[in-house]
């Protein structure tokens, strides 16, 4: 039955439904990397995200010693923990997903019970999530929909259930050493729900480098599999509006090898352009916080009911990073060596600070992740880098009559088959 499953839905991916490889790398020039020597000159960089050996020229190598170095970070611990990132993101003023219950260490019944109750158990029920604090990617994670009255008590019982037995349990050998080192536990938060009827929700994952947003990826995987569908990956490239300088006038710039006749990828496409300069203003304002040279901010997009809301972060990623090719060239072009170097030659430049600098202004307590607590900040105590960010321009809101011109069904967001790839660009 399982192979029966992967061979129909092989038949319904498009010709070309795997990506086109790179035609090349993005190479720098001297004006562009000046520009991005100085972002580094002018930031304030965590000591916790130092990275030390020798100097890597492709990304997921790089990414690889970034991780492997994160053990005993405890800046970047506090980021893994879906808990403690949601606290300091309270304290910041970023706009997320409430969280209904929080857990840690071990599931009590009682509380599950009652937050199931309180709301999956009324006739306007909207779905909830629970997911693990302490693992990546959708491992553990429940979603919940209004049980009958009669399944109630042993939806209860599932839930909790379900919760200890992943609270036993650490993040797989492959992820980075903070990760593995996290303290289990548990959050409960309404589902997001995108209006364009993709099964998960619409997650663009904006990467920011010396407090700048560099790209940002709508990731679909890299593999054609059941699993993966890679011809609908996508990425937004920063434009800059003066070449030599980075500034608030720079545009963005879509470039993707999608083969077209998916009226849910031309939406969703529509939504990332029209709310990507208050994600990356958001999610600069985290990691120019938190004091990370290298960050990635995950928002969910396009719901009538939340607007844009900040998912989570992650320090270092393993998704493919895409540019447009030099003009009349067709194709896409690897950034990730590009990415490496600014990243590394920023190393030397920046300006170093102890975590205590950047955490004891968030409300945290505790000189390791062990034994480290966060306190909620009034408005007037938060960072001045925070401190305007509810009165910003910028700040991600939702606004139900602008996501209702873009509602597609699910049935509209499939790509036909025999359709040709073609590599696009728009600028926004």
């Amino acid at each position: 039955q399982h192979q029966q499953q992967q061979q129909q839905q092989q038949q319904q991916q498009p010709q070309g439904a795997r990506p086109l490889p790179a035609v090349g790398v993005v190479q720098l020039c001297p004006e562009d990397l000046e520009a991005w020597h100085q972002a580094a000159c002018n930031f304030e960089m965590n000591t916790d995200f130092d990275i030390s050996g020798p100097r890597c020229f492709d990304l997921a190598s790089l990414v690889a010693t970034m991780k492997a170095q994160s053990a005993g970070k405890r800046t970047i611990q506090a980021l893994a923990d879906k808990l403690t990132l949601h606290q300091l993101l309270e304290n910041m003023g970023i706009v997320q997903m409430p969280v209904l219950l929080a857990i840690e260490g071990v599931a009590e019944k009682s509380a599950v019970d009652e937050v199931l109750r309180e709301n999956l158990c009324k006739d306007d029920a909207m779905p909830l999530v629970a997911k693990p604090t302490h693992q990546s990617n959708a491992t553990g994670v429940l979603i919940l929909s209004r049980p009958q009255d009669h399944e109630v008590d042993s939806c209860v019982e599932y839930v909790t259930a379900h919760m200890q037995k992943h609270m036993t349990q650490k993040a797989g050998e492959h992820e980075s050493a903070a990760l593995r080192s996290l303290r289990p536990g548990y959050l409960i938060q309404p589902k997001y729900e995108s209006v364009v009827g993709f099964k998960s929700p619409l997650e663009l994952r904006v990467v920011v480098l010396w407090g700048n947003a560099y790209i940002a990826c709508w990731w679909w995987g890299r593999n054609a599999s059941p699993s993966e569908v890679p011809h609908r990956n996508a990425w937004l490239v920063r434009q800059p509006a003066k070449r030599g300088a980075i500034s608030e006038e720079d545009s963005w710039v879509l470039a993707h090898d999608h083969p077209g006749g998916n009226v849910g990828h031309d939406k969703a496409m529509e939504l990332f352009q029209l709310h990507i300069r208050e994600m990356a203003d958001s999610a600069e304002r985290v990691a120019r916080a938190v004091g990370a040279p290298f960050l990635r901010t995950d928002f969910f997009v396009g719901s009538e009911r939340w607007g844009v809301r900040l998912n989570e972060v992650a320090y270092g990623c393993g998704c493919d990073y895409r540019v447009l090719g030099l003009e009349g060239i067709p194709g896409l072009l690897d950034a990730g060596p590009a990415m490496a170097q600014i990243l590394q030659d920023g190393m030397g430049l920046a300006r170093r600070f102890p975590s205590q600098h950047f955490l004891t202004r968030l409300g945290v307590q505790g000189s390791t992740y062990e034994d480290l607590s966060i306190s909620e900040l009034p408005l007037e105590q938060r960072p001045k880098i925070c401190s305007d960010l509810k009165e910003s321009k910028m700040l991600p809101r939702g606004d139900p009559s602008i996501c209702r011109d873009y509602l597609v069904p699910e049935d509209l967001c499939q790509t036909p088959k025999n359709v040709n790839v073609e590599v696009e660009a728009i600028v926004n």
